[in-house]
């Protein structure tokens, strides 16, 4: 008998995602998109510097478009709400 493994996300939305960028002010989200692209569970010591790399002139909403479907692992594809909410718990 072979038991077969499937891996099951609850990846975030678009709508969940634009909900979001507009409750975010633009620092906030720029904190925010750095923030995500660290893998450790604490806040890194070196965000403001990753927080000073993410562009101004991007909207909120694209930041998190593009982080969200990112496949490399410091991005989101197939992450799920848990590591946004824990994020945002911590800014």
């Amino acid at each position: 008998m072979q038991i077969s493994f499937k891996e099951c996300t609850v990846d975030i939305n678009i709508q969940e995602l634009v909900y979001i960028a507009d409750h975010l002010t633009a620092v906030e989200c720029r904190r925010l998109f750095a923030s995500l692209h660290f893998a450790s569970y604490n806040l890194p010591v070196t965000l403001s510097d990753a927080e000073k790399k993410v562009p101004t002139d991007v909207p909120c909403v694209k930041l998190l478009i593009k982080w969200n479907s990112g496949n490399e692992t410091y991005e989101g594809k197939g992450k799920t709400h848990a590591l946004v909410e824990h994020r945002l718990r911590q800014l």
